[in-house]
């Protein structure tokens, strides 16, 4: 384990003593603070609209599950896709959050057609598997793949043809006369194909962003200005306790996150989720700083000793090991899992920090650290 710092008494960091250094200290916070919130709009831009998106798609899927979304005024936003050929057909895979795709009956695609809370429409040719996560398939063209729903109806038409099998999860198969399947037609709960998909869909894809890689870098500089001792006590028990840390953590976005969903959907609860998901985003990032700056130390010292160089000092320590944990956390296949681990380590020692300070065991982590 990579050696961490000695530990901040209970008051050091949290406040800065008056001196002359106090208002160029205060001008530096404020130029952190305006960069990093300058840095999050574009960075932070993308994963809010999924959010935002997966929000008003959970809103949608109840009245759609209790049958009056017929008569509720939701505008279906619709992506088209056309063109392409037999001889320029290239495989690439088409995955959409919140949107209904429909394939044009004169379009070739080679590769898989995913739609995530949208129905699919196939007039076309698809060289791959056609699936939708709560959502509906309506297939009058060609798929060399299976066809799959999972909360949604699949109907084929006279025209259609279907190479491998077609399942419908939670939903019922409507076949016109003439319509061909190469597979078979199952309705029962296989989730199998469809875990594998959705596996591949978030994990396989690369999501590296500059504006994100910076927006690590400057909150990591920013919680260690201004909260270096309250790092200091987080980093001493981040691994002296890890599975409770790491339970607390998972716990709490177990819980919480449904409840930020449920009094989303309320008119009275929706005044306290927004503050809600404040908090806990807030927590989120603190603890995701902690693991980046005991990242960040323990480099710095390894560095010390090998090199017998000068040591970093604690800000640019934590600023560089949070943006390099920010940085491998968009890597394919490993970012997804190490942001969930990383995050929610942090997050379950924050929160037991901050509602068990004076628990014997805490104490004794931080004195052993």
């Amino acid at each position: 384990m990579l050696a961490t710092p000695p530990t901040a008494p209970s008051g050091e960091g949290d406040k800065q003593a008056r001196s002359p250094r106090a208002p160029r200290r205060c001008w530096l916070v404020a130029f952190l603070c305006l960069a990093t919130l300058a840095a999050a709009i574009p960075a932070l831009a993308g994963p809010t609209l999924a959010m935002a998106r997966l929000g008003a798609e959970t809103g949608l899927w109840l009245p759609r599950l209790i049958g009056v979304a017929r008569y509720l005024p939701f505008e279906e936003r619709l992506v088209e896709v056309g063109g392409g050929s037999a001889a320029q057909c290239a495989h690439q895979d088409k995955v959409t959050f919140g949107e209904s795709v429909a394939i044009d009956e004169n379009a070739w695609i080679c590769g898989d057609v995913t739609a995530y809370g949208g129905n699919v429409v196939v007039r076309g040719y698809i060289d791959g598997e056609v699936r939708a996560i709560d959502g509906s398939v309506t297939v009058l063209g060609d798929v060399t793949g299976g066809v799959a729903a999972l909360g949604g109806q699949i109907a084929l038409g006279p025209h259609a043809h279907v190479t491998g099998d077609v399942q419908a999860i939670g939903g019922s198969v409507r076949r016109e006369p003439g319509a061909q399947v190469g597979g078979q037609v199952r309705r029962e709960a296989d989730l199998a194909p469809l875990a594998g998909a959705v596996g591949r869909d978030l994990l396989a894809q690369s999501r590296f962003s500059a504006w994100m890689l910076l927006f690590w870098a400057l909150v990591g500089a920013l919680f260690g200005l201004v909260l270096p001792g309250r790092l200091a006590r987080i980093r001493a028990i981040l691994f002296t306790q890890t599975i409770p840390n790491l339970l607390a953590g998972l716990a709490t976005l177990i819980i919480a996150i449904p409840l930020i969903v449920l009094l989303a959907l309320t008119l009275i609860g929706v005044v306290f989720a927004a503050p809600l998901a404040l908090a806990l985003w807030i927590a989120w990032v603190l603890g995701t700083v902690a693991v980046g700056s005991w990242l960040g130390f323990g480099l710095s010292n390894a560095l010390v000793r090998i090199g017998g160089n000068k040591a970093v000092s604690p800000v640019l320590a934590t600023a560089l090991g949070t943006a390099l944990l920010g940085a491998l956390e968009q890597l394919a296949w490993l970012g997804l899992p190490l942001a969930l681990l990383a995050g929610a380590l942090g997050l379950g020692a924050t929160l037991r920090l901050m509602l068990f300070s004076r628990s014997p065991r805490l104490a004794e982590a931080r004195t052993k650290a």
